[in-house]
């Protein structure tokens, strides 16, 4: 590998060319990714990453091509209160290409924008639509309301229970203790917080 000024590498075709087979698809993590090729070229994994981005393979910030699929995209909503780790092995384990952890991470947050974003509520929920923003199950939310720790209105019409965003409120201030922090809707626990949602 030649040196350039202020210890600066010069890179030669044969140098692109192992990069490039880095940065396959076919090859994310295994013995011919990325790992390899700064091994085999004896380069740091940034330095070979800022190569990739000026040989335009990827995206500054990405150490792999950052468009999401809708499956991905579902995956990910669907196991967002689990560790990192874990749903980037449930990605591989369907199938999808492999990620980073920091790339899922700031997809997760992207989500979560939009999500909030996209949300239109009235500040009223039943039990069903409360589990997932304050990270409990259904029954679970529903054995809250029979024991009192969630204030609920029962709907004569239907028989099902209406919580408020105020009643949800006070559960939480009081109850804070009982609830997973990486299981709620962090978005909506602000609004909630906050008043946005009344």
């Amino acid at each position: 590998m030649k040196r350039g000024p202020r210890n600066s590498v010069i890179f030669e075709p044969h140098h692109d060319a192992v990069i490039r087979v880095a940065y396959a698809p076919e090859n994310y993590g295994t013995n011919r990714g990325v790992s390899h090729a700064a091994k085999v070229l004896s380069l740091s994994l940034d330095t070979v990453h800022n190569r990739a981005v000026a040989l335009g393979i990827c995206v500054p910030g990405y150490k792999e091509n950052p468009n999401w699929t809708d499956a991905e995209n579902a995956l990910l909503i669907d196991n967002a209160h689990k560790p990192l780790q874990t749903i980037r092995c449930a990605l591989i384990a369907a199938g999808h290409r492999t990620t980073s952890v920091a790339a899922i991470q700031r997809q997760l947050r992207q989500l979560q924008i939009s999500q909030r974003q996209e949300r239109t509520d009235a500040g009223i929920y039943n039990p069903e639509t409360l589990a997932p923003l304050l990270g409990l199950s259904a029954s679970r939310i529903r054995q809250l309301i029979q024991t009192g720790k969630i204030k609920a209105i029962r709907d004569k019409q239907s028989g099902e229970h209406r919580i408020t965003a105020r009643q949800c409120k006070e559960f939480i201030v009081h109850y804070r203790q009982s609830l997973v922090a990486h299981k709620l809707d962090m978005y909506w626990l602000v609004d909630v917080l906050t008043g946005a949602i009344k």
